[in-house]
């Protein structure tokens, strides 16, 4: 259910999201991880007890790494083979 919601906020939006900066678009990717790994978090909690450890977060900011670079790459894929 939650991803679900992730992924209709993103399609609703999609448009939007298009215009955005390379920045704001891997700042936006990381809100959407995060909410979407506290939401985890709290589902999980409200079933068992949970330490929430630091290291759980860690792929947030990972992932904010790793999508520009992913971003223009998958640009240039699309320039080079004339993807519209």
């Amino acid at each position: 259910m939650l991803f679900s919601l992730l992924a209709y906020l993103t399609s609703i939006n999609f448009q939007r999201f298009r215009n955005f900066t390379l920045v704001q678009t891997t700042l936006l990717l990381g809100l959407f991880i995060f909410i979407a790994k506290l939401g985890l978090y709290w589902i999980a909690s409200s079933m068992q007890e949970i330490i929430l450890h630091r290291p759980y977060f860690w792929s947030i900011f990972t992932s904010m790494l790793i999508w520009p670079w992913f971003f223009l790459f998958m640009r240039y894929l699309r320039v080079r083979y004339k993807v519209s």
